[in-house]
């Protein structure tokens, strides 16, 4: 077992500006070419801060929340072709949820734990998820292409219809070793390139168009690292019927974004062609307004911030 690069060095560098060392004829391949057996284990952390305004009549009220969800998973690629798409085993080792509600006690949810009895259906689910590979495909520029093996989590709790989508894992997927839809080639450092993703969202799908840039090709211990960041504008595809049951006789809810808007940092090894380090931002402002039988109109206003974290810990 090798030892990655360390994680306070990488951290630092995922949250500042990379300077000096690259030159402005630098470049880097940073489509994926990975080695069948090569295995790696990922660490995440992210932190939701919720606000939640509902407004009704003239009266207003606000609640505050906190998630954190940490865990780690294992990385494994089963084979690559020569085109530089691969197969790859994805498996959650374990995760933790510690929710923090204002005004009520913490919570904290374990994989690796028993249950309490207030948190019986979460730990159920998280549960459920931990342990099981998932298979995934990669396109040669990295995307993801494929997701099998979801239909294992489901035997494993009561309530299947409660876990993360297809298409959320596939997020989860695109989050960890490749650099997702990477440009063809070697590209020199100040290259920028767009993409878009659609993933999915509490009240519908939400599309993300995204600017990269290779912003600096580094040297960290030993290691020949592409320092990428990326901006995105956030948009929302609402559903009606994501908003829940309504009153009989209530029209179906308008619900927009406001706001939307995300930014990451990516560390790429361009030795074994992975993701070492990434730290990711996202904010949204989505408002859902609804026009009730008596005549007054409901509001919801969700602002929310997120912040996430992967790192690589180890590789074999």
């Amino acid at each position: 077992m090798k030892t990655a690069p360390p994680l306070l060095l990488l951290l630092c560098l995922s949250l500042t500006p990379a300077t000096g060392s690259a030159q402005a004829n630098d470049t880097a391949d940073l489509r994926p070419a990975l080695t069948p057996g090569q295995t790696t284990r990922y660490e995440f952390w992210n932190r939701i801060d919720q606000s939640v305004t509902a407004a009704l009549a003239g009266r207003e009220r606000t609640q505050d929340s906190t998630l954190e969800i940490v865990g780690e998973v294992t990385w494994t690629v089963r084979d690559a072709r020569p085109d530089g798409s691969s197969t790859a085993a994805m498996t959650l080792d374990w995760m933790s949820l510690t929710n923090r509600p204002a005004g009520q006690p913490e919570q904290v949810i374990d994989s690796r734990r028993l249950a309490s009895p207030d948190t019986e259906i979460m730990h159920e689910l998280i549960t459920a998820m931990a342990g099981v590979t998932l298979t995934v495909t990669l396109g040669p520029d990295g995307e993801v292409t494929g997701l099998a093996g979801l239909d294992r989590m489901k035997p494993k709790t009561t309530r299947p219809k409660l876990l993360p989508s297809d298409l959320d894992f596939r997020e989860t997927a695109s989050d960890l070793a490749a650099l997702a839809k990477a440009p063809p080639g070697n590209v020199a450092v100040g290259t920028t390139w767009d993409t878009a993703f659609r993933w999915d969202h509490d009240l519908g799908q939400v599309d993300q168009d995204w600017t990269y840039t290779l912003e600096a090709v580094e040297d960290l211990a030993g290691v020949p690292v592409a320092v990428v960041t990326g901006a995105a504008d956030l948009s929302l595809d609402p559903d009606p019927d994501a908003a829940g049951e309504l009153p009989p006789g209530t029209p179906a809810p308008h619900i927009r974004m406001l706001d939307g808007s995300a930014t990451t940092r990516v560390l790429y090894d361009l030795t074994r062609r992975e993701a070492v380090g990434r730290h990711s931002t996202a904010a949204e402002t989505v408002e859902v307004r609804l026009q009730l039988p008596d005549g007054n109109t409901f509001t919801r206003t969700l602002t929310e911030t997120l912040t996430g974290q992967v790192l690589r810990l180890s590789e074999d």
